[in-house]
């Protein structure tokens, strides 16, 4: 865009490949930041304080207001033809009316639903997932904690994961 010589393009505007990447810098103060590309609308590359840098797609469902956003994957292991790629089809949902983040939704509702399902007896019987999440990591005194559980929780083996308090954890 230029108009009588004058460049009116802002700064964080410019067209994103992996050089252009490498070679931007966070602007100081500042916890993040977006540098947004001019071939394709809505890809950016959003810029952390922490040094990492993720690949995302902005976009406004129609007839809402704000602008959200999708995260495509991390820089530099998703490039940019694959960033590219993976925005044109969040476009395309976008434009189908489709929210790109519904798919992301669905996941955690699920999660969230199994561990409602999910009682305490079933997490901590002998070979169960907690266990096995314990020796997986190589916990130390793992036995010893699994034993002390099934011994102070008896009375909650019924409780969903999800209705268990910190409270009665402690208590046992």
């Amino acid at each position: 865009m230029e108009t009588n010589g004058k460049d009116l393009r802002p700064e964080n505007h410019l067209k994103l490949t992996d050089a252009a990447i490498r070679a931007s810098t966070l602007p100081s103060g500042k916890s993040q930041h977006y540098l947004h590309d001019t071939e394709q609308p809505g890809l950016a590359i959003r810029m952390r304080a922490t040094g990492g840098r993720t690949w995302v797609y902005m976009f406004t469902k129609p007839g809402m207001k704000g602008t959200q956003r999708k995260t495509l994957g991390a820089w530099p292991k998703f490039n940019e033809k694959a960033a590219r790629q993976a925005a044109t089809i969040a476009a395309a949902e976008v434009v189908k009316g489709v929210d790109p983040n519904d798919a992301k939704r669905e996941v955690m509702r699920q999660k969230l639903a199994d561990k409602q399902c999910t009682t305490l007896a079933i997490l901590i019987i002998e070979d169960g997932p907690y266990e096995t999440s314990l020796t997986g990591r190589q916990v130390v005194n793992w036995k010893p904690a699994m034993s002390a559980l099934r011994r102070g929780l008896k009375d909650h083996f019924d409780l969903a994961i999800g209705e268990l308090t910190r409270r009665q954890i402690m208590a046992a």
